[in-house]
């Protein structure tokens, strides 16, 4: 496997990631039993939310384009299935997830690929199924660009900062049952630094009246 730039943030004794899990995911785990359902988790990283996933009754998939996350995190959530993949191609069949969860993934995309990933969200979602994102608001700190006086996560890596508004359009594909912004000090990786997330709950939209799928792919 090719190295990628966010391996090395996976290396080390103190590693940039640590394991505490996003809290949206954790409330919403505790409320909604797996009974043996498929979750996907995108841009899995350490495996981290995989556990939240998989200690509330999911089969657990996660998937990042890091060869050394999905190494770690196959150690951390040995419960987990871990593949390797982008999110404008995923390698699953048609509403196969009854959850998706998608932290921090989308503003990594240009436009096309930003495009390309909802349909692929949309695609392995199953109707009636959940998807979760937390992401950067355009009141990130990082937004104002590297010379801001609170410039949290300029990295190059980040090609996008997202307007509810523009969430709601480009999630046509779905119902949205709440969308809400939080400011956080976010210790989980680096020195702590502040984020304006936007995060939301939505469910894929039942036009789509095929059965799902039971088999990954």
């Amino acid at each position: 496997m090719r190295a990628t730039p966010f391996d090395g943030k996976f290396l080390g004794e103190e590693p940039y990631f640590k394991l505490e899990p996003t809290g949206m995911l954790v409330e919403f785990a505790a409320e909604h039993c797996g009974h043996g359902r498929y979750a996907l988790d995108v841009g899995c990283g350490n495996g981290r939310n995989a556990c939240v996933l998989a200690s509330a009754g999911y089969v657990a998939v996660g998937v990042d384009i890091s060869p050394t996350a999905l190494r770690v995190a196959r150690r951390i959530a040995p419960n987990a299935l871990f593949v390797r993949s982008d999110v404008i191609s995923l390698p699953f069949r048609d509403r196969i997830f009854a959850v998706a969860f998608c932290g921090t993934v989308l503003s990594c995309l240009d436009e096309s690929g930003l495009a390309r990933a909802i349909i692929e969200l949309s695609r392995v979602t199953m109707p009636g199924g959940y998807f979760l994102l937390t992401d950067f608001s355009v009141d990130d700190p990082g937004a104002s660009g590297p010379d801001a006086s609170d410039a949290s996560e300029c990295s190059p890596f980040l090609k996008h900062y997202f307007e509810p508004t523009e969430l709601q359009k480009i999630l046509a594909g779905f119902s949205i049952e709440r969308m809400w912004k939080v400011r956080k000090l976010d210790d989980t990786h680096g020195p702590t630094h502040t984020h304006v997330l936007v995060r939301l709950v939505a469910r894929r939209n039942t036009g789509d009246r095929r059965q799902p799928n039971t088999a990954i792919a």
